[in-house]
């Protein structure tokens, strides 16, 4: 068994984070990836450029920036990713995030144990950008039945975490073109076709989040994304109408709400507590400023 990883990079991303989010997968992994495909969208910097150069044992991808009515192109540079690659098992991968030290063995452990398996996840501890405090974790349930019945109310997986097999995200056209929430889009079409799922009790990613995602999130943009999510959840079968319209109006609500009220609800869905900061951000940023005073 094979596995690799997808990734996406445009001219917005922080040279820093990605350095030391694509350090964490590359270089600092207890099993390496057998191959990596990272699609450029657009024109970058070129401080984001000498990041790319830096890690030639991925495989980059070159593409226009995508122009559609929805202005955002992940879905594609992703589906372009994923057509390339050729691994069994693929990792989605975020580019400001930092892998945990064993995530690519507890996936691979996982799918070589449960072939039955589809669709992996886990676990990830939320912090601030600068990794100075921790918002808690962001748990999602472990068996296939409690996450079909968790994705009923919200997304039941982290998407930084995910793991799948590629042949069958291929035969399922990919990620869905939505403007926001791509990832719970596909983690429903592959449910709602009868792949069976599990998530790890282990955290396998340290997500850069927080009260700034929340910030970055409370936009019409995103908004009128994640309405277009809902409705593709919809039309695709996997909610009835009554679940949609709730899911409608709850998002609707939410995010016409105040920018405090929002931080204070995204706080109630986290599971805080004292933590360390992981080894993994110190290492990456080690790297980091090795690289950056080169």
């Amino acid at each position: 068994m094979t596995i690799g990883a997808i990734l996406s990079v445009y001219h917005r991303d922080d040279p820093a984070h990605l350095f030391q989010a694509l350090w964490s997968l590359c270089r600092n992994q207890s099993v390496p990836l057998d191959e990596i495909v990272g699609v450029i969208e657009g024109d970058i910097s070129p401080e984001l450029s000498e990041v790319v150069q830096e890690f030639n044992e991925i495989r980059w991808i070159r593409i226009p920036k995508v122009l559609s009515n929805q202005g955002f192109g992940l879905p594609e540079a992703l589906n372009v990713a994923l057509a390339d690659l050729t691994s069994d098992i693929v990792l989605k991968v975020d580019t400001d995030d930092i892998n945990a030290q064993n995530r690519i063995q507890i996936t691979k452990e996982t799918f070589e144990k449960y072939p039955e398996i589809g669709l992996f996840g886990g676990q990830i501890e939320e912090w601030d950008s600068i990794f100075s405090k921790s918002f808690g974790i962001r748990s999602v349930p472990l068996k296939h039945v409690d996450i079909l019945n968790f994705a009923l109310k919200r997304n039941p997986f982290n998407g930084p975490s995910v793991a799948f097999r590629r042949k069958q995200a291929l035969n399922l056209g990919g990620f869905p073109f939505v403007a926001a929430n791509e990832d719970f889009a596909f983690w429903c079409t592959m449910l709602h076709h009868g792949l069976e799922s599990t998530n790890s009790d282990c955290v396998l990613v340290y997500m850069r989040g927080g009260e700034a995602l929340v910030k970055r999130r409370s936009n019409r943009r995103t908004l009128l994304g994640e309405l277009q999510t809902l409705r593709f959840i919809y039309e695709l079968g996997f909610w009835n109408r009554r679940t949609y319209l709730i899911h409608r109006i709850a998002k609707t609500i939410i995010r016409n709400l105040p920018l405090a009220t929002n931080r204070y609800i995204y706080r109630l869905l986290r599971t805080a507590k004292p933590t360390q900061q992981p080894s993994e951000y110190a290492a990456a940023v080690f790297a980091w400023n090795t690289f950056s005073h080169e």
